[in-house]
Order: C-alpha cells, then sequence, then structure tokens
C-alpha cells in the first residue's frame, strides 16, 4: 500500500510537470506569438483541464496530439503573418533563413516534447518505486531543461523577427524613396508632386503653385556642355531647398524647370516669390571635369492658386500660362 501511495505521488509529480509543460508553451511561445502576428493565441486550456479532471493514458496523449497540432499551426501562421506583410520578392528572399530557422526549432521542440511525454508513459509502467522515482527525476530535469531553451528560443525568434521586418521596412523606404526622386538633383519629381498636390487639394488647405523656369539655360548647355547643365542645375536644387521651408514642397518638373508648392495664399505666395527670385538668381560656382566654372543665373517664375473644385492638371496650366507671360514681358 505504502507504494502504491508512493506511485501515485510521483504520478502526480509527473502530472504537475507535463501540466506546466503545456502552460510554459502557451505563455512563452503561443502569447507572443499572437502578439507578433495577430489573432486570439493558440491555446491548450481544454486539453491541460482534462489532464487535471481525469489524467489517464488518453488524456495524456489527447493533449500531445494537440500540442502537436498546435506547434505546427503556429509554424503555419509564422509563415502566414510574413507572406501577407511581404510583397516585394526581392525582399521575401531575405526572411527565407528566418523562416527555415524558426521552422527548425519548432520542430525540435515538437520532438523534444513527445520525448518527454514518452518518458512520463514509460516511467507509470515501472515496477520499482526507486525506479519510478529516478525516472520522474529525469524527466523533470529534461521539462526544465527545455522550457529553458524553449523560453530563450523564443526571445531570440521575436528579435530576429524584428529586425527582418525593419530590414524590410528600410528596403521598402528606399524602394518608395527612389521612385519619388529625380535621379539628377534629388529633389522630388512629378510622381510625388501630383499626389502631395491632390492630398493638399483635399485637405481644403491653401495651396499656391510656383513653377521656375531657368533662363538661357539651353544656351549654357550650348557653349559649356550637358555636364555643366547637370552641375548647375544640381547646384540650383541646393540652394532651392536651402530657402524653402518646413511645409514648403519642391520638384524638378523636368529639364530645366522646377515647381514649388506653397501651403499659403496667393498673396503671401507672392511675397516669397519676390524673395525666392533674389535668393535664387546670381552666380553660381560650380566644378566640371575637375575645373571651376562660374555661371550667371536668371529666373522666371509663374504663380496660381488652387481654386477649389478645380484639377490638379488646370492648376498647373495655369500656372505654365503664368510663366509663359512672366518669360515673354
Amino acid at each position: 500500500m505504502d507504494s502504491l501511495d508512493g506511485l501515485n505521488a510521483q504520478f502526480r509529480q509527473a502530472l504537475c510537470c507535463y501540466l506546466s509543460a503545456l502552460q510554459g508553451v502557451q505563455q512563452h511561445v503561443f502569447t507572443p506569438l499572437a502578439g507578433k502576428s495577430g489573432g486570439a493565441p493558440l491555446s491548450l486550456d481544454a486539453e491541460a483541464g482534462a489532464l487535471r479532471a481525469q489524467p489517464d493514458e488518453q488524456a495524456f496523449e489527447n493533449a500531445r496530439a494537440r500540442l502537436e497540432t498546435q506547434l505546427a499551426a503556429a509554424s503555419t501562421r509564422i509563415r502566414s503573418h510574413l507572406a501577407g506583410v511581404v510583397d516585394l520578392n526581392e525582399v521575401l528572399s531575405m526572411l527565407t533563413s528566418t523562416r527555415l530557422s524558426l521552422c527548425g526549432r519548432q520542430e525540435e521542440s515538437q520532438g523534444q516534447l513527445r520525448k518527454v511525454a514518452s518518458g512520463l508513459d514509460e516511467a507509470l509502467q515501472l515496477d520499482e518505486i526507486d525506479q519510478v522515482r529516478e525516472r520522474i527525476r529525469q524527466e523533470t530535469k529534461h521539462v526544465n531543461d527545455l522550457f529553458a531553451r524553449m523560453r530563450e528560443d523564443n526571445l531570440r525568434m521575436v528579435q530576429e523577427l524584428d529586425e527582418e521586418m525593419n530590414r524590410y521596412r528600410r528596403r521598402l523606404r528606399d524602394v518608395v524613396d527612389t521612385a519619388n526622386r529625380d535621379q539628377l538633383t534629388g529633389l522630388n519629381n512629378r510622381r510625388l508632386l501630383h499626389d502631395r498636390l491632390s492630398e493638399l487639394a483635399a485637405s481644403g488647405t491653401p495651396l499656391s503653385l510656383l513653377m521656375i523656369d531657368l533662363n538661357r539655360f539651353k544656351l549654357i548647355n550650348d557653349i559649356h556642355g550637358h555636364l555643366a547643365g547637370d552641375e548647375l542645375l544640381c547646384a540650383f536644387a541646393a540652394r532651392l531647398r536651402n530657402h524653402l521651408r518646413q511645409d514648403d514642397l519642391a520638384a524638378r518638373w523636368g529639364g530645366d524647370e522646377f515647381v514649388v508648392v506653397l501651403p499659403c495664399t496667393l498673396a503671401d505666395a507672392m511675397a516669397r516669390t519676390r524673395l525666392l527670385q533674389q535668393s535664387l538668381s546670381g552666380d553660381y560656382s560650380i566644378r566640371v571635369s575637375g575645373k571651376p566654372l562660374r555661371l550667371h543665373l536668371t529666373l522666371s517664375i509663374g504663380i496660381a492658386e488652387y481654386r477649389p473644385g478645380e484639377s490638379i492638371d488646370q492648376l498647373m496650366t495655369r500656372a505654365d500660362e503664368s510663366l509663359y507671360t512672366c518669360k515673354h514681358r
């Protein structure tokens, strides 16, 4: 009878270890994963409750099978989360190594848990209480070691996911930035200009548009060459950036034409235009093939204020007409 009581005590200890294992997986794997990928966390509560109510062989097997299924589902959720966020083939390749690593860790954890469950089952078949006690001690150590590794792997998993997604975000920002920039001057290009104009017009913000043309730019190209012309465009763009306010937007429209968007009324825009004309006109010092070159630049600037209800193309047309009038006075 004493041996039977001892065996029951050891069985209760084994049961507690297994229930702790289920709780540890849920706490350190499923719950953090739900926080990263969204959705409800996977749960082992039902299986743990069944084990507490009637800890027979079938309950242990059901818990083991459910644990294996849930770990596989966790692996699938990670892959689905990454695939849903990442839509560029180039960036998807950056995540391959991490996905494979995570899947490998989960498979290893599943195998370790199956070994623990098998060890507990075998312990219950032993006749000698000392053998049962030793086997339980071994399996308890396995459980503790396993969850220490799982906890460490889980923290590393979250960190690696963060690192991979940060790399993706940086790469995506680079792609978007490249798509919206003029390659020569670094200013915004037509694509971004049109999008921002549409946003500002829809917001009801006062909006004025300046169309800037570099006078006699073709003559500079003809006399000094296209390299000199490109250097002058870059120098002009740099000076233009230095004279813009935080809410202003500048873009290269094409060739030697630039556009500046000012979030203000026409009266304020005209005052700003006079200051820009004075600051941006004048001498520019550039280098062409290593040699210094000094060029004098004058500007023509057309102005148009956005009228509610008109299209962006209509606004651009009126600014262009104003520029034409300015150039041919």
